[in-house]
């Protein structure tokens, strides 16, 4: 019967970790992903907890059946907990003209995204938390062994939960979806239910009792807590509060070797929840064996502080021998092992030192349920101030490094907290105390302060990044975000930004071109946007697109960070390069699904470059009920650009997604950005029909005119040539799957890997002649393309070819480059393409202006003038450069120089 019972609370653990994941998912959609608003829904989860500990410390004495009164408790999580899972997102629309009111008053707007948080999942987290106490009650009744009833009940559950959090990563939602695996859990609880029930009907039959045949396990008074029962329950807070604290610190310091998706999060949760379930297995085993663990809680807490330090203190080894290619075949399992490795000591030290916190406690309230109750009424209420202290206060202020010093100095305090073992000599008690201490001596002495910004934040980023110098580092609320500094002729070139391990945007030649394409593109197929709001900010790239179209008026930003829009001060330097500072961009920092879901303004041009849909969380930004809200907040003929990373995803993946947005948007399309990086376009019934002035505006416009021609779209007819595909085309190549859905995020699954090859979707995308023919049969295309472009445009999209050929060098080499170009030159107007097939830009044409006068540069500089005096068709002077160059060139150099000399000379006559 006892092993039955351990099977209820494995099962119990199993269905609550998978609510609590799915809770966390549809609160996400409901109240934002927000660092802020994930704590929230943390904290009201928590304090649930803790109220239903709070209530057994209250009612928990006229207990007559506890088994019974559990599985009312399970029930209870069952039926809520599927409900929740159901009306979370419908609480979102239902609030979201209360949340719009709020929308600039942060603080108001957080007090009331707790309140809704704690009143929605107030009764499941209630039960969930007097499912222990309860439980450990019952067995109390026919186990008098205290510690050893505690730690199995904690230990089984705990590892349920683990299974849990594995299951529903790897299977449930990928299989069943959101509500087939909240079924799922249900189904489990209820099982869980009826066991229980079973073990009552075996031991007590119909009795509307449940004696004890161990003791009396009924309270024998409520009255307070004594002195040295206040100071384990304080020790209980504490270890709580440094368990939680921790975590949420290994999980940021584990980011930076690994891009965050669910998967990483789920084998990250599941190595600390297994280790804090082996913990418990562990104090009950010892207990069994009359082993007074409790005794030793200070030797435990100080080897929990020894262990932060030594797994931190190896991990450049670990990284080292279990993390040395990044990305590279079997890097995932290596991430696993690291993982385990810097979690697990102090997880495992974790559950045995609750179990032996528990048992002193009960050595000093003389009853099981109380102090079960209060032991976890502490607990919990520790780690919802653990977690926040360190995310909130410790990683911004102190960060990674230093906070984990702290989470071993909270160790330390507790171990100094509780009282000392009564039992032994004098001599022996101080010899026990001079062993702690020197503990904590070690710990601190060998703790590696500096070794984060050195081989973590260092030579780990620059050795993944070579050629480039780390400009800016924060440790910031959401993530720890890097920005390199790439250089030439000694100035900055441009810069990337690393955000944890992934590298989420640069100001290369080749994002710059797709990320300002997000404006350029649906500007000239608009009607005259007023207004525009773009979701992520990264870099700024898109955003400085959007303050350089004059005809806007008003630009809302939103991100989810604050610290990478301040960071954006590396690439813009000058206050008013920044385009954050014009006078027409309003910043919001909110989640970008939540923002569009409560604000009532509606834009002419919404355009998004979210992080891949791989990044947990980041799924919600793809789905098709978040394409509906885009639609909604479109004005009539208003226009969306959308990021579709080819590079992130496998096939099915991106068709899911094109599947959801053109079951959105009826007049979808798809245009090539840069390489794999494509833009997906569609508008609320946008009619078309422009002139060909107002279509060719932009190229009128000096400041915007600059910019096409630095990112290789230099006149109106070329930008049809990025066309890639129409709705008709989308719509049919979707058809096979399903598109992706809120109810059903795993439908993107895996990442793009670029060895296997180019998927045969993409290269039937990405081939121009194709492209060409659907051009100039497309409905769409004759909708919005000037009647005076059509004939135009379809000769530029050989030249997009070989603009796909740079940015994606897996479509080949152009066997004859020269003949490529000298046949560009004589036959296109086009200045941006030529250089960029003699290996230089103007971004880099911008740097050798800056080097005219520099000695150490000369010859650098007449180079770079002499491929730029070709492009722009000054032949006679580049010829003279090139005869300068020759004087000072080698075999393989001069070769070159002829044969671009040859081209200027014929070209010249």
């Amino acid at each position: 019967m006892h092993q039955l019972i351990h099977l209820v609370f494995f099962l119990a653990g199993f269905a609550a970790l998978i609510f609590e994941t799915l809770w966390f998912r549809q609160a996400g959609l409901a109240l934002g992903n927000s660092v802020w608003s994930t704590t929230l829904v943390l904290s009201s989860f928590m304090g649930g907890l803790a109220l239903g500990n709070a209530l057994v410390l209250r009612f928990g004495g006229r207990l007559v059946r506890p088994i019974f009164s559990y599985a009312v408790l399970e029930t209870l999580i069952a039926v809520s907990g599927l409900l929740i899972v159901v009306i979370l997102p419908m609480t979102g629309a239902w609030l979201s003209p209360l949340f719009g009111l709020l929308l600039d008053s942060p603080a108001v707007l957080n007090l009331v995204r707790l309140a809704i948080a704690f009143i929605i999942l107030m009764i499941p987290a209630t039960a969930m938390g007097a499912t222990l106490p309860v439980l450990v009650m019952a067995m109390s009744r026919r186990d008098d062994n205290y510690g050893r009833v505690l730690g199995r009940l904690y230990g089984v559950n705990t590892l349920g939960a683990t299974a849990g959090v594995l299951v529903t990563e790897l299977y449930l939602v990928r299989w069943l979806g959101t509500y087939g695996a909240a079924v799922t859990a249900a189904l489990t609880g209820l099982t869980a239910v009826i066991l229980a029930l079973l073990v009552r009907k075996r031991l007590y039959g119909n009795s509307k009792t449940e004696p004890a045949v161990f003791g009396d396990d009924t309270p024998h008074h409520h009255g307070p807590v004594s002195q040295g029962g206040k100071r384990y329950l304080l020790a209980a807070f504490l270890a709580g509060a440094a368990m939680l604290g921790l975590e949420v610190l290994w999980f940021r310091f584990l980011l930076l070797f690994q891009p965050g998706t669910s998967l990483v999060f789920a084998v990250m949760l599941a190595t600390v929840l297994g280790g804090i379930a082996s913990g418990g297995i562990i104090g009950a085993w010892l207990y069994a064996r009359h082993v007074s663990i409790h005794r030793h809680i200070r030797p435990i807490a100080g080897i929990s502080a020894l262990m932060i330090t030594l797994s931190y203190l190896i991990f450049p080894w670990v990284q080292s021998e279990w993390l040395p290619d990044y990305g590279s075949t079997g890097y995932q399992h290596g991430f696993t092992a690291a993982a385990i490795i810097l979690m697990l000591p102090v997880s495992l030290a974790s559950g045995v030192l609750f179990t032996a916190i528990g048992r002193a406690l009960k050595a000093i309230t003389g009853d099981g349920i109380r102090t079960t109750a209060w032991l976890t009424l502490a607990n919990t209420t520790g780690a919802m101030f653990g977690a926040m202290l360190a995310g909130f206060a410790l990683l911004p202020a102190l960060g990674i490094e230093n906070s984990l010093f702290a989470m071993l100095a909270m160790f330390g305090f507790l171990a100094l907290l509780v009282p000392g073992a009564g039992a032994g000599q004098p001599g022996r008690r101080f010899a026990r105390g001079s062993l702690v201490i020197s503990i904590f001596v070690v710990s601190t002495a060998l703790f590696p302060f500096g070794q984060m910004k050195i081989d973590f934040l260092g030579d780990a980023i620059t050795k993944r990044f070579p050629g480039a110098d780390i400009v800016a580092a924060r440790e910031g609320l959401t993530e720890t975000a890097v920005y390199l500094e790439y250089r030439k002729y000694d100035q900055p070139y441009f810069y990337r930004l690393i955000t944890n391990s992934y590298s989420m945007s640069t100001t290369n030649e080749q994002a710059t071109r797709y990320m300002k394409l997000f404006v350029y593109l649906p500007v000239a197929l608009g009607n005259h946007p007023e207004n525009a709001l773009l979701i992520s900010y990264g870099v700024g790239n898109t955003a400085k697109a959007l303050t350089a179209t004059s005809g806007l008026k008003s630009i809302d930003v939103v991100d989810i960070s604050r610290d990478i829009m301040e960071l954006g001060k590396v690439v813009f330097t000058e206050p008013q390069q920044n385009p954050l500072n014009d006078a027409r961009v309003k910043v919001h920092v909110e989640d970008g699904r939540f923002f569009l879901q409560v604000t009532d303004t509606k834009y002419d041009l919404i355009t998004a470059e979210p992080p891949p849909p791989t990044v947990a969380g980041i799924v919600n930004l793809y789905t098709r009920e978040y394409f509906e809200l885009i639609h909604a907040r479109l004005n009539a003929g208003g226009i969306t650009s959308y990021w579709l990373p080819g590079h992130s995803l496998e096939a099915d993946a991106a068709k899911a997604i094109i599947g959801a947005f053109c079951a959105v948007f009826e007049d979808c399309s798809l245009w090539s950005g840069a390489g794999l990086d494509w833009i997906l376009l569609g508008s609320r019934d946008a009619p078309g029909g422009q002139g060909l002035q107002s279509f060719s505006q932009q190229w009128n416009d000096p400041v915007v005119a600059d910019e096409l021609r630095a990112i290789g779209v230099e006149t109106p007819a070329q930008l049809g040539s990025l066309f890639m595909a129409d709705s008709e085309d989308l719509k049919q190549l979707s058809a096979d799957v399903q598109p992706v859905t809120d109810a059903f995020p795993y439908r993107i699954l895996l990442p793009y890997t670029a060895g296997r090859g180019l998927p045969p979707l993409y290269a039937w995308l990405l081939d121009t002649d194709r492209a060409a023919r659907r051009f100039a049969d497309s409905a769409f295309i004759r909708r919005h393309w000037p009647a005076e472009l059509m004939a135009a445009t379809p000769p530029y999209f050989p030249l997009q070819r070989l603009i796909n050929q740079k940015h994606l060098p897996g479509l080949g080499r152009d066997p004859h480059p020269m003949d490529t170009l000298r046949s560009v030159l004589a036959e296109t107007p086009l200045e941006s393409l030529p250089l960029w097939l003699m290996g230089s830009n103007y971004r880099e044409q911008g740097l050798i202006e800056q080097v005219r006068t520099d000695p150490r540069y000369a010859q650098e500089y007449e180079w770079g003038m002499a491929r730029r005096d070709i492009a722009e068709r000054r032949f006679a002077e580049a010829m003279r450069r090139l005869d300068r160059l020759k004087e000072n060139a080698g075999p393989a150099g001069r070769m070159q120089l002829d044969r671009l000399y040859d081209i200027a000379e014929d070209l010249n006559r």
